[in-house]
C-alpha cells in the first residue's frame, strides 16, 4: 500500500490530514505537533495497519533543516529514504535525499552517494511528464535539485 493512498482512504473531511500538521512545526508549536502526530500515527496504524512514523520524521527533518539543525535533519531523513523508496513516493524521497546530501555537506561529513538516486528519480519523474503547462517550472526545479 502507498502511504498517501492510506492517508487519503482513512481520513474524511472532518479529520486532520497528516500534512496539515506541518503548520504546527512552522508555528513553533512542537508540543501540539507531537500530540497530534501521536494520535494520527495510532489512528493510521489501527485503520490501515501502516506505521507512518517515517512520514512525521520527514516533516520534522524538513523543519530542522530549514532551522539549520543539520544533525537532527540528517538523523531523521536517512531512514525515511528507504521508506519512501519502498512505498514509491518520489517527491518525499527526493526531499529526504536532498536533506541528507546538504546536511552532510554542512556538517563536514563524507557525503552519502545520493546523487545517483536523485538523478534516477528526476529522470523517472520527467519521463512521466507529458506536455506539461509547467515545463519551465519543472526545469527550474530539476536544475535546483541536480545542477548539471
Amino acid at each position: 500500500p502507498e502511504i498517501s493512498s492510506a492517508f487519503n482512504s482513512i481520513f474524511n473531511s472532518n479529520e486532520t490530514h497528516p500534512n496539515q500538521l506541518a503548520v504546527h512545526l512552522i508555528s513553533g508549536e512542537q508540543a501540539e505537533f507531537e500530540e497530534r502526530a501521536k494520535w494520527l500515527k495510532e489512528l493510521v496504524l489501527e485503520r490501515a495497519k501502516i506505521d507512518v512514523t517515517g512520514n512525521f520524521n520527514r516533516m520534522i527533518a524538513e523543519h530542522a533543516f530549514k532551522q539549520g539543525d543539520y544533525q537532527r535533519a540528517l538523523t531523521l531523513a536517512q531512514p525515511s529514504i528507504k521508506l519512501y523508496s519502498q512505498f514509491q513516493v518520489p517527491w518525499y524521497e527526493l526531499s529526504c535525499l536532498r536533506i541528507v546530501e546538504q546536511s552532510s555537506r554542512q556538517l563536514g561529513l563524507e557525503l552519502e552517494p545520493v546523487q545517483l538516486r536523485i538523478d534516477e528519480l528526476l529522470a523517472k519523474l520527467e519521463s512521466s511528464l507529458q506536455k506539461a503547462p509547467l515545463q519551465a517550472e519543472w526545469q527550474n526545479y530539476r536544475t535546483r535539485i541536480a545542477p548539471e
